[in-house]
């Protein structure tokens, strides 16, 4: 749209950056949880398994423990970051799809009051525009 102070307007291809962005981190986040099954990575979950657990693998009960407590918290604060990106994501691709819609709708609009106003009277829409007048932007 124009470029006046007042004026509105949405960047469907940095909506869809945006998403796609989302989707790549949402990637990583599951890649930490490296142990477990997919399925589980999927959701954030499977960072517990296969560390050491035991005072005598880790040298100490206490940091086996701590550890062990540090990755049940990191466990969770991923599952929430996927859960929270998905529907980011989810929310950006509607948004973008929402307003790709309304514009085609109002290009489809606007070339119907163009063809009326100024195209040839003698061919429908779909004509004049198979002849390469073609009145979107």
């Amino acid at each position: 749209m124009g470029g006046g102070e007042n004026s509105f307007g949405v960047d469907l291809d940095a909506l869809h950056k945006a998403e796609t962005g989302v989707q790549d981190a949402i990637s990583e986040l599951e890649g930490l949880t490296m142990w477990g099954t997919s399925e589980q990575a999927k959701e954030g979950m499977g960072l517990t398994y296969g560390l050491p657990t035991s005072g005598w693998e880790i040298g100490h009960d206490d940091l086996a423990a701590a550890l062990g407590e540090f990755a049940e918290a990191w466990e969770w604060g991923v599952r929430y970051l996927i859960d929270d990106g998905k529907d980011a994501a989810d929310a950006l691709g509607e948004t973008r799809s929402n307003y790709q819609q309304v514009e085609d709708s109002v290009v489809h609009v606007l070339d119907q009051v163009a063809h009326v106003a100024i195209g040839n009277p003698s061919k429908t829409l779909e004509e004049a525009n198979t002849d390469g007048q073609v009145w979107g932007y």
